[in-house]
């Protein structure tokens, strides 16, 4: 039996949930629905004490594969 390949949005939840405890998460199509650009909300306490900056390296580290195949991916944390 073949197994279907996961979504770019599939792999990016996936990735962030093992990696920290996620609160809130929102990944959202901001491409007119062609998958190209996302905009992602995630709160966890993982982020506490952390700047900004930090924060969105974190998430970007975690997740640089999906990134590369994207346009465009802005992150609020």
């Amino acid at each position: 039996m073949e197994s279907e390949a996961k979504s770019i949005p599939e792999v990016i939840e996936e990735k962030l949930c093992k990696a920290m405890d996620i609160a809130e998460f929102s990944l959202k199509d901001v491409s007119n629905g062609c998958g190209t650009s996302y905009s992602l909300k995630i709160v966890s306490d993982y982020f506490k004490g952390k700047r900004t900056l930090a924060r969105h390296q974190t998430v970007n580290k975690i997740i640089k594969e999906e990134i590369k195949k994207l346009h465009a991916f802005s992150v609020v944390s």
